[in-house]
C-alpha cells in the first residue's frame, strides 16, 4: 500500500498561501465572488422553487410528528407529507414563472459546477510552480459537458452506493476522487476513461483521502458556526442583513479554506501520479 505525507503536503498548501506574490488569495476571491456570492444574490433576489417545495415536506412532516406526538418515527405513516408535497409540486412548478426560475437555477448550478473544475485546474497549475492568474478558471470551458457529465455519474453511484449502505457510497465516492484531475490533464480523454483510471490510481489510498477530507473538518464546522453566528446577530435588524453578514463571515473564512483544501487535494493528486509524472495507461 502506498503512503502519502498527508502533513507534507498540507504543509506545502500553506506555504504556496504564504508565499509573497502568488495572488492565491486574489484568485480565491474572485472565484468566490463567482459563485458562492453570486448564488447568495441570487438567492436573494429570487425565490428558487426548490426551496419551497423542501418547505413544503418540512412542514407536512412536522404536521404529522405534531399530530403523532410521541410516535415512533419508523413507524409513522409518510404518505400524506409525500401526497401534500407531490400536490404542492404540482401546482409550483408548472406554471411559466416557475418552470423560468427553476431553469435559472438549474444553470446556476451547472454553471458553479464547472467553475469548481476552473478552480481545481487553477490548484493543480499552482501546486505545480505555475503562476496562473484567476482568468485561468475560465481556461476549461471547452471540456463543461465532460465536467457535468462525470460530477452526474458520480452522484448516481455515491447515491446508489449510500441507498445501499453508507460504505459502498464511500467506496465510490473515493474511488471517483481523482477523475476531475486526470479529465483536466487529459482533456481529450473520455469520461468513462478517467472514472476507470481513477479507480486504478485510488487503490490502496482511499483511506488516506478520506483521512485528509477529515483534517479539514474542524475548518469546517469553523466556518460554519461563524457563519450562523453573523446570520443569527444580522437576522435580529433584518433576515436580509442577516444573510448577507453570514455570507460575508463564510467568505472570509473561505478566503483561507477553499484554496488550503484545493492546493492539498491538487498536491496528493502529484502524490499520487505514476513516478515518471504521467496518468496510468488506459
Amino acid at each position: 500500500m502506498p503512503y502519502f505525507d498527508r502533513r507534507a503536503i498540507k504543509r506545502t498548501a500553506r506555504d504556496l498561501i504564504r508565499e509573497p506574490g502568488a495572488g492565491v488569495l486574489a484568485v480565491s476571491l474572485v472565484y468566490l465572488l463567482l459563485t458562492d456570492v453570486l448564488s447568495t444574490v441570487l438567492n436573494l433576489v429570487l425565490t428558487n422553487p426548490l426551496s419551497l417545495i423542501q418547505d413544503q415536506w418540512v412542514k407536512s412532516v412536522s404536521s404529522l410528528l405534531e399530530g403523532a406526538a410521541g410516535a415512533n418515527m419508523e413507524e409513522l405513516d409518510l404518505k400524506p407529507a409525500y401526497s401534500a408535497t407531490i400536490s404542492y409540486a404540482r401546482q409550483m412548478l408548472f406554471t411559466p414563472k416557475q418552470e423560468i426560475l427553476l431553469f435559472v437555477f438549474l444553470l446556476l448550478f451547472l454553471y458553479t459546477l464547472v467553475m469548481s473544475f476552473g478552480y481545481s485546474d487553477w490548484a493543480l497549475r499552482r501546486v505545480r510552480g505555475e503562476q496562473p492568474g484567476w482568468s485561468c478558471l475560465f481556461d476549461r470551458l471547452e471540456l463543461a459537458g465532460k465536467f457535468i457529465l462525470l460530477e452526474l455519474l458520480t452522484f448516481l453511484l455515491v447515491g446508489a452506493g449510500i441507498g445501499f449502505f453508507l460504505l459502498p457510497g464511500l467506496y465510490f465516492l473515493y474511488s471517483l476522487r481523482m477523475a476531475r484531475y486526470i479529465l483536466l490533464d487529459n482533456p481529450t480523454m473520455s469520461v468513462f476513461q478517467a472514472m476507470r483510471l481513477s479507480r486504478q490510481m485510488s487503490r490502496g489510498c482511499k483511506r488516506q483521502l478520506f483521512a485528509l477530507d477529515l483534517s479539514f473538518l474542524g475548518w469546517i464546522v469553523l466556518s460554519n458556526a461563524a457563519l450562523m453566528g453573523a446570520f443569527n446577530a444580522g437576522a435580529g435588524i433584518h433576515p436580509v442583513v442577516g444573510m448577507l453578514m453570514g455570507e460575508l463571515s463564510y467568505v472570509v473564512f473561505q478566503l483561507y479554506i477553499a484554496p488550503y483544501r484545493e492546493l492539498s487535494l491538487a498536491g496528493f493528486y502529484e502524490a499520487m501520479r505514476a513516478p515518471e509524472g504521467t496518468v496510468l495507461a488506459v
